[in-house]
């Protein structure tokens, strides 16, 4: 039994990782210490013996148990046994509400990480085994989850642009806990994972024992199935993208006249696919009509939908995916020519070069919040107020605030926005701006 369950996971290991082992060869166990992790780490650990791959193991302490602190013991003593290099960061979660807790902890979870394989050039492997893939599908299916909901969970994913592997999804949780045994290492359990106030206990314990009682096989028929609705998911994914190609423009934009001519089962997917590219978590059917509705709202109207730490918002004829803002300053900011500034709120930082040493000795400054002043921009023969012109550049609606000026003495120079720099006519050839993006 060790052996199957040891050979099962080494062999799915390699045959998951071996597309990305050329650039990424750097195995990261998402350690918990609980059972699943725990052979993972196991199973990887044997693997890295016989090959040049890089293993570490990464543990998230919620905070949430009395007992959190004793597991971050046992890990780093596993570790610490098996010279495998450990991480461990804490987070914290916002406990006022209930329902949401378990999706809060996830997220943490999840940065931490993806962060960690970011920094450390890595691929993710998590110990999500059979039963852990029927409660998924059954969650899925409480929640009317179309066909990629219904997928559960895959082999292999990505995530924010990092390899996500599961090679035990198709092992039975008994023999995962017969192989753990019998290499004699021991293994912590969550309290918490006895509340059947959470959804995905609830299954565990009350529902799903009595239909596998009836059905012995459903974890696996419903396994089956799950793969199903993955392969044809990516049909459905692999038109949607051919689709979506003529469809986008500036800032990986989504443009409404090409979305509207598309049947609306076919806006559904392209929707779908382009906020995948965004790396934006699916939204539900509600928030996905939410979405499609912006295409016939009013030409003045504003709509903006919130996914999480985004908004969908519409502009001059196309949707556009809005991370965070950072709101720009409401003081002026003072620039040394020669020095580069830091301008979070357009991420970047700006350098002034003047041509002009009498410039040089002028006040320079910078001012955000789109001032009410009249300029003249380079290649134009008159004046008109700055908002006349952010307009006439198409600048979006919600970037306007971070429209920036900036001033030699009291007379305007240029002005600054996310995407572009417009000269004006008073200083041409006199001044250079060198803009770095933010790293």
């Amino acid at each position: 039994m060790e052996l199957a369950a040891l050979t099962h996971t080494i062999e799915n290991l390699k045959r998951l990782s071996a597309p990305h082992q050329a650039r990424e060869c750097h195995f990261v166990v998402a350690l918990s210490g609980g059972l699943d992790s725990t052979l993972l780490l196991l199973a990887t650990h044997l693997l890295c013996q016989n090959t040049e791959a890089r293993l570490s193991a990464v543990h998230v302490h919620h905070g949430l148990s009395p007992n959190a602190d004793s597991w971050l013991t046992h890990c780093q003593s596993l570790c610490n046994t098996l010279q495998v290099p450990f991480y461990t960061e804490q987070v914290s979660i916002n406990v006022s509400s209930r329902t949401s807790l378990e999706a809060e902890a996830r997220e943490a979870r999840y940065r931490v990480l993806i962060d960690y394989c970011h920094q450390h050039q890595g691929m993710l492997l998590l110990g999500h085994h059979l039963q852990d893939q029927l409660e998924t599908v059954l969650l899925q299916l409480k929640r009317g989850a179309g066909p990629r909901g219904l997928a559960g969970m895959g082999e292999l994913q990505r995530r924010q642009g990092i390899a996500v592997l599961r090679p035990m999804l198709t092992l039975e949780r008994s023999d995962i806990e017969a192989a753990v045994r019998e290499r004699g290492f021991n293994w912590i359990d969550d309290e918490s994972n006895q509340d059947t106030q959470y959804d995905r206990n609830f299954l565990r314990h009350q529902i799903i024992p009595a239909l596998t009682a009836r059905w012995p096989q459903l974890p696996q028929t419903v396994a089956r199935s799950a793969r199903l609705c993955a392969e044809q998911d990516a049909m459905i994914d692999e038109e949607a993208r051919a689709r979506l190609k003529c469809m986008t423009g500036t800032q990986n934009s989504l443009s409404l006249p090409c979305l509207r001519e598309q049947p609306v089962l076919w806006q559904r997917a392209i929707v779908r696919v382009w906020l995948m590219q965004h790396d934006i978590a699916m939204p539900s059917y509600a928030q996905l009509e939410q979405v499609l509705s912006m295409c016939d709202a009013r030409q003045d109207a504003q709509p903006a939908v919130t996914l999480g730490a985004h908004q969908i918002r519409r502009f001059d004829g196309a949707l556009y995916v809005v991370g965070p803002q950072v709101a720009p300053p409401r003081t002026t900011v003072s620039v040394v020519p020669g020095t580069g500034v830091p301008l979070d709120w357009l991420d970047c930082e700006l350098t002034v070069s003047v041509t002009d040493p009498s410039l040089a000795a002028c006040a320079w400054s910078l001012q955000a919040g789109m001032p009410a002043i009249r300029v003249t921009p380079e290649g134009k023969g008159f004046s008109k107020p700055l908002k006349q012109w952010v307009k006439a550049w198409k600048i979006p609606a919600w970037e306007r605030p971070g429209v920036t000026v900036l001033f030699c003495d009291k007379t305007p120079v240029a002005v600054l926005t996310p995407t572009a720099d417009y000269r004006l006519a008073d200083f041409t050839g006199q001044v250079q701006l060198i803009r770095r993006a933010r790293t």
